[in-house]
């Protein structure tokens, strides 16, 4: 049995990607950590356009990382990649060259220097999947952009990664802000964020944790739990939708109208070709779905006040990897990183 946050420690609040007056930022880097601080983050990281921004001590005990966001290299679309670094010192210098080793050479140096690099907004700068493909050395990529949704709606890139995925490149979901305007509008800020399990307040802990991926990205909703043995079972806020997301058509999605909808149909007799069995049971206020089906593969849902609270099913659903997103009635999602599975399931 392998619980995905079963590590020690407590879960942490962070901002990876925002910008400040250093940069194109309309906040200074003091006022920043004032309103994320204010908005219940723990720590952020200033990633100002080609410089280090420091700010040695922050209001309200909110931990400051040093990082920078480098454009670098050219697409196949013709477009830079934006590159951004977390946890380094100094400013790196932007590599020469239009190639993807100009990009490689970027990451490169920002892994020789004890940092760590993603690389931002793939749909805003129409990213293929050949170009992410053809670098190695980076966390992830941005899975929301919240600057990116609300001035271009281009924040959202699942379909990118699961592309990347799906070729074998194991990489991690990030939200981030990306935040310049702030309190003006179109407001770009507290609209994506990580929640990282470290076990102590410091940011040795806290990229360590990143790195091995005990985090997930969200935009409101909370996971609770993400168990995987013989069955993959999820836990987290009542929302109205939880994805389990795999390669190509695998996979299976959990909602209450569906699940009211099987359950009405089978007592009618109306999916017997589907589904051989449905017990549905009262437990503390919620109810309990299981499902079989006639293939034998099994599905349990625990549903309240028509949201969905946890889902499990059989392995047998999946292939080759397989992650967490759930949306809840404001269309808000949240995202756990990818677990790898073996080749079929």
């Amino acid at each position: 049995m392998f619980q995905y946050f079963e590590s020690k420690g407590r879960w942490y609040k962070g901002s990876l990607h925002c910008h400040t007056t250093n940069s194109d930022g309309a906040l200074s880097p003091i006022d920043v950590s004032r309103v994320y601080a204010k908005n219940g983050y723990d720590f952020i990281a200033f990633t100002d356009h080609g410089k280090i921004t420091d700010l040695e001590h922050a209001d309200e005990g909110v931990l400051l990382v040093r990082g920078e966001e480098i454009s670098v290299g050219v697409s196949k679309a013709g477009e830079s990649y934006h590159i951004v670094a977390v946890g380094i010192e100094d400013e790196l210098h932007m590599e020469s060259g239009n190639g993807p080793e100009a990009v490689q050479n970027t990451l490169d140096s920002i892994s020789d220097v004890g940092g760590l690099a993603f690389i931002a907004h793939p749909y805003w700068s129409s990213l293929l999947p050949e170009d992410m493909l053809a670098l190695t050395g980076y966390l992830g990529i941005e899975v929301f952009n919240t600057g990116c949704e609300a001035e271009v709606g281009k924040g959202f890139a699942a379909v990118q990664w699961d592309q990347i995925l799906s070729l074998g490149r194991m990489v991690k979901g990030i939200a981030v802000d990306d935040a310049h305007r702030y309190v003006y509008p179109p407001y770009d800020a507290f609209g994506g964020w990580v929640w990282v399990k470290a076990e102590e307040f410091d940011w040795e802990s806290i990229s360590k944790a990143l790195k091995e991926g005990l985090f997930y990205s969200s935009m409101g909703p909370k996971i609770k739990l993400v168990e995987l043995g013989g069955t993959l079972r999820v836990r987290c806020d009542g929302v109205r939708k939880i994805s389990m997301i795999s390669h190509n058509g695998t996979g299976i999605v959990f909602d209450y109208p569906t699940i009211k909808g099987i359950i009405e149909a089978w007592k009618s007799g109306k999916m017997d070709d589907a589904i051989s069995d449905v017990k549905v049971e009262e437990v503390d206020g919620a109810t309990e779905t299981k499902i079989t089906l006639r293939n034998g593969r099994k599905l349990r849902a625990v549903s309240s006040n028509g949201t969905i609270a946890e889902a499990e099913c059989d392995l047998e659903f999946f292939n080759r990897y397989v992650r967490i997103e759930v949306v809840d009635s404001e269309n808000k999602r949240a995202w756990t990183n990818p677990i790898t599975l073996r080749a079929e399931t």
